[in-house]
C-alpha cells in the first residue's frame, strides 16, 4: 500500500466510531497488530477493551457494561458462553454464505461457532492442547525419539534424568494441572470417551476404572516436574525449556510464541509432537468473537471486523505469530514451521477420522469446570490415591 493510500485510510478510519473489542489477550500482544492494520484498512480502527482476566471475568465486565447501555462492539469467548446467550448476537449467515465459511471452516469448528445452525462468532483461529515441547539438543545428546506410548515417555523421562536434565518443566497454576489431566483423559479413554467423561458427564464414563488410570497417570506426569517448582508460571517453564534445564513441556500450542519470542526455531532448537497415547487425536481450542446486536449504527463496524477476522491474510499473519493454525483450511502455510504444519495435518485427519474434538474447557460452564481444577489440583498437591481422587471427582460433578 502506498503512503497516500494509507493515509487516506488512516483519515477514513478517524472518521469512523471505533471498534471495542473485549478479549483476555494482552492489549498490546503483537499478533494484534496485524488484525488492527487489517481493520484500519477496511476504514475502522480497533480499540482494545481488555480488562484483567479469563473469560469469566471479560464476561463479568460485560454483563456490567450491559447494564449501563455500553456493551463493546465484540467479545472473545468460547463456545458454552456463546451458546448460554445466543439471541442477544449478530447472526452472519448471509456473510457466511457470501464468503463461503462452511467450505473452508472444518465441520467441528462450525458447530462450535454456530448456535441451532445459525453463525453467531467467528473463528479467528484453531489451537491444539494435546502437544509436548521438547528441548533437540538434550533428544539428540541422549539419542532420543519422541515417545509414543506413556511407557515410552516414564522411559524417555528416566534417560532424561540420568543424564542431569529435568525430565518436565511444569508450573503450579491450577489450570496447568487440568491441562495434564486434560491430555490424560484423552490418552487412556480416547476421543470418545473424553467427551462422555469431561463434556458430557455421562455417569458411566465418569465411573469407569478408566479415570483411576487417569489419575494414576497424573501422578506419574506430577513426579516428573521438580518438587519446588511452587508457584512457577508457564512461561517459567518455556524458559526451562530453552536454557536445557528440563528437556520437554506439556502445553498447547499457544507456547510456541513464546519459543519464538525467545529466539527459539522449530527442528533447530525444540521439536514438537502429539502427547503420547493422543497420536490420531486432536482436541482444539478455537478463539471465536462474537457481536452483540446493538443496532444499526454499529453494524458496519462489526461487519468490517468479521470481515477482518475471517480474511485469509489476516488469519495467516496472526497465527504465525501466536502459535495457533488458521481457522480457514484455505490458508497457505508456506512460510509455517514444521510444528503448525504437522498441526494442520493432523487436523485435517482427525476430521475425516472423527477424532477431532472440542477441549472441555470450552464446552462447559465455569462451576464445572473449577469443580475439574480443584480436584485435580488437590491430587497433584497431595498423597491422595488415585481411586479416591477418581470418586472425588464424580461426586464433584454430580454436585455441578
Amino acid at each position: 500500500m502506498s503512503l497516500l493510500a494509507a493515509g487516506v485510510c488512516q483519515v477514513h478510519a478517524g472518521d469512523q466510531p471505533p471498534v471495542e473489542v473485549l478479549h483476555w489477550w494482552a492489549a498490546g500482544g503483537a499478533p494484534l497488530n496485524g488484525v488492527r492494520a487489517d481493520l484500519g484498512r477496511r476504514g475502522f480502527a480497533w480499540k482494545d477493551s481488555a480488562p484483567q482476566g479469563g473469560e469469566e471475568r471479560k464476561l463479568l465486565f460485560a454483563k456490567a457494561r450491559n447494564g449501563m447501555g455500553q456493551l463493546p462492539d465484540a467479545l472473545q469467548l468460547h463456545s458454552f458462553s456463546l451458546r448460554e446467550s445466543a439471541a442477544r448476537y449478530v447472526s452472519w449467515d448471509a456473510l457466511a454464505a457470501a464468503e463461503h465459511w462452511d467450505q473452508v471452516l472444518p465441520v467441528p469448528l462450525q458447530q462450535a461457532a454456530k448456535v441451532g445452525g445459525h453463525w453467531r462468532a467467528v473463528p479467528l483461529n484453531i489451537q491444539r492442547s494435546n502437544w509436548i515441547w521438547a528441548n533437540k539438543a538434550i533428544f539428540d545428546e541422549l539419542k532420543l525419539t519422541p515417545p509414543t506410548t506413556f511407557d515410552e515417555l516414564l522411559e524417555v523421562a528416566r534417560r532424561v534424568k540420568a543424564a542431569g536434565y529435568l525430565p518436565l518443566a511444569h508450573g503450579t497454576e491450577p489450570w496447568l494441572h487440568t491441562l495434564m489431566f486434560d491430555n490424560a483423559v484423552l490418552a487412556v479413554g480416547g476421543p470418545v470417551w473424553y467427551r462422555k467423561a469431561l463434556v458430557e458427564q455421562d455417569p458411566v464414563a465418569l465411573a469407569s476404572p478408566k479415570m483411576v488410570t487417569v489419575f494414576e497417570q497424573v501422578r506419574a506426569l506430577s513426579r516428573l516436574a521438580e518438587d519446588n517448582a511452587k508457584g512457577r508460571a508457564s512461561t517459567f517453564a518455556t524458559d526451562m525449556v530453552v536454557s536445557r534445564k528440563a528437556a520437554m513441556q506439556l502445553m498447547g500450542d499457544w507456547t510456541k510464541g513464546e519459543f519464538s519470542k525467545r529466539g527459539q526455531q522449530a527442528r533447530r532448537d525444540f521439536i514438537c509432537f502429539p502427547y503420547p497415547g493422543t497420536a490420531g487425536s486432536y482436541v482444539f481450542v478455537a478463539d471465536l468473537f462474537a457481536m452483540p446486536d446493538l443496532g444499526p449504527a454499529r453494524r458496519e463496524g462489526q461487519q468490517a471486523l468479521a470481515r477482518t477476522l475471517m480474511d485469509p491474510d489476516t488469519q495467516m499473519a496472526f497465527n504465525l505469530a501466536k502459535g495457533s493454525i488458521p481457522a480457514r483450511n484455505d490458508v497457505p502455510l508456506d512460510h509455517y514451521d514444521d510444528c503448525a504444519r504437522q498441526s494442520a495435518h493432523d487436523l485435517q485427519a482427525a476430521a475425516k477420522q472423527h477424532t477431532l474434538v472440542s477441549r472441555f474447557v470450552a464446552e462447559t460452564p465455569e462451576v464445572l469446570r473449577n469443580a475439574v481444577t480443584a480436584v485435580v489440583t488437590q491430587f497433584v498437591e497431595s498423597d491422595e490415591p488415585a481411586a479416591s481422587a477418581a470418586a472425588r471427582l464424580q461426586r464433584a460433578l454430580r454436585k455441578s
